[in-house]
């Protein structure tokens, strides 16, 4: 799990899951689990999370308007990254930068 940036963090610092989970219920980031839709239903979304998968057939830019929907436009929001191994994760903070 990357994390994005936040009050107690910075962009790409690796979080625990019970960390990014208290974070998330408390209102403090937005956990946001970028895998396929294949793997969410393997291992489930974190009750906690929002499943915006960066495999989105319309392309980066559709992906990225979701991430706003969720942050309510807020770029500045803290937010937190889902992934399996890390890789779309950094790629999705990439973006995001």
């Amino acid at each position: 799990m990357l994390f994005a940036g936040s009050d107690t963090g910075s962009a790409g610092e690796i979080l625990r899951p019970e960390s990014a989970n208290k974070s998330a219920e408390s209102g403090r980031i937005t956990l946001i689990d970028v895998r396929s839709p294949r793997e969410w239903r393997q291992t489930v979304i974190p009750h906690s999370g929002r499943a915006i998968t960066i495999h989105n057939p319309n392309g980066v830019s559709a992906f990225v308007k979701q991430i706003l929907q969720a942050v309510n436009g807020d770029k500045s929001c803290p937010v937190a990254l889902i992934c399996a191994a890390g890789v779309r994760s950094a790629r999705t903070l990439r973006i995001l930068e």
